[in-house]
């Protein structure tokens, strides 16, 4: 059996990195994302799939009046 494993990455951005000039910082994201491509490096045919997604946020979208 064959078991299919990905790698997902939510909003995976340098605005929530804790990092000089973020935005929005994460305390200790940038120590995760580190870990994170470690691991990716280390063992590049652990994931069958890897995906990351980024949340934008327009003047219309569905997390504005306007976009209703």
């Amino acid at each position: 059996m064959h078991i299919r494993t990905a790698l997902l990455n939510i909003d995976f951005q340098n605005d929530f990195g804790d990092q000089p000039g973020a935005a929005l910082p994460v305390p200790g994201a940038m120590a995760d994302a580190m870990r994170m491509a470690m691991v990716v490096r280390q063992r590049p045919r652990r994931f069958e799939h890897v995906v990351s997604t980024l949340d934008t946020h327009a003047r219309i979208d569905i997390a504005h009046p306007a976009g209703w």
